[in-house]
């Protein structure tokens, strides 16, 4: 069976959303979930992804995000392997914690951005765990009704602003006191949930723009990157950040953590696309299954001595 299709561009919408293996939890606790929500502040900070709505349930999370610079699965490989990472070494066990790949629904949102967080935010209520919405202590009502301040991460404003400037909370509250729209139980009831949640003039619109790319084929996100650069200009913008040498990016020295090395690797890997092979041509030093292996360690290890997400952010900026 062909993989699900990923089509990315800037300024997408999705509806995303994953649960645990066999239906067995993913979070065991509230710990777990701050953890999650730590993730949803990077993936925001490292790659200017926004969420918009979220719901976690015991065994699932649904999160309606817009994706500025069509960095959707570099943001979702950092938060799915990350979390799983952390809930495996908090919990001591092993293997994989989701079910498979993460579903991502390409959204119209134009039509169907208001109606997804109201689908977000009663999914507690239709799976009945809770009576009402506000039960929910871990979904982003609360926040969208005034209960409570949005974290940091969270925007708001674009949906609220939808329900015109004044009173756009308690309009929000009667919006979702309506219940999940029709036509959304019916797409989300299909046996195969297609990839794309929108009109006939929206789907026509993206199969224009990417010559009639069918549901069957998967697109690399990386195919729509309008810039990727290069690995020198990756070398040369992570020296510049750290005020050190070219060279000392390329020189790796036993019993040594390099951590700018290290930085320009991750770069050059998880967030702009290059392989494995061409990284470790422009490391020298190292092999490709090296860089893979320094960038595993600098994950699980590394990022719990200290915060290099400002790091990577300014270097991203000096390369946008």
């Amino acid at each position: 069976m062909a993989r699900p299709l990923r089509i990315e561009y800037p300024g997408a919408w999705y509806h995303v959303c994953n649960r645990g293996a066999s239906r067995n939890p993913i979070f065991l606790g509230q710990a777990d979930k701050q953890r999650f929500y730590s993730l949803l502040a990077e993936i925001h900070s490292l790659f200017g992804v926004e969420t918009h709505a979220y719901c976690l349930l015991s065994d699932q999370y649904h999160l309606l995000i817009h994706t500025p610079q069509a960095e959707l699965s570099r943001a979702m490989r950092h938060l799915n392997g990350l979390y799983t990472q952390r809930f495996n070494r908090m919990h001591q066990r092993d293997g994989a914690l989701f079910r498979g790949r993460y579903r991502a629904i390409l959204v119209d949102p134009a039509r169907y951005i208001a109606p997804l967080t109201r689908y977000i935010h009663l999914q507690p209520v239709a799976q009945n765990h809770v009576t009402e919405p506000l039960q929910c202590k871990d979904s982003s009502y609360a926040a969208y009704i005034g209960k409570q301040n949005p974290p940091s991460w969270l925007m708001t404003r674009s949906i609220l602003s939808l329900f015109g400037q004044q009173h756009a909370q308690e309009k929000y509250q009667e919006f979702v006191d309506r219940g999940i729209d029709d036509d959304l139980l019916t797409f989300y009831s299909k046996g195969r949930i297609p990839p794309f949640l929108g009109d006939a003039g929206f789907r026509q619109t993206l199969q224009e723009k990417w010559q009639g790319a069918s549901d069957e084929q998967e697109i690399s996100g990386a195919t729509f990157l309008q810039h990727r650069p290069s690995i020198e200009q990756i070398l040369h913008a992570t020296a510049q950040h750290f005020k050190v040498a070219i060279e000392d990016l390329q020189r790796s020295v036993r019993g040594q953590h390099n951590f700018p090395r290290v930085i320009a690797m991750l770069l050059c890997r998880k967030h702009f696309g290059h392989r494995l092979t061409d990284i470790a041509s422009g490391v020298t030093g190292t092999s490709y299954s090296g860089v893979s292996a320094c960038i595993k360690r600098f994950e699980t290890v590394s990022m719990q001595a200290k915060d290099w997400t400002s790091d990577i952010t300014a270097i991203r900026a000096a390369l946008n």
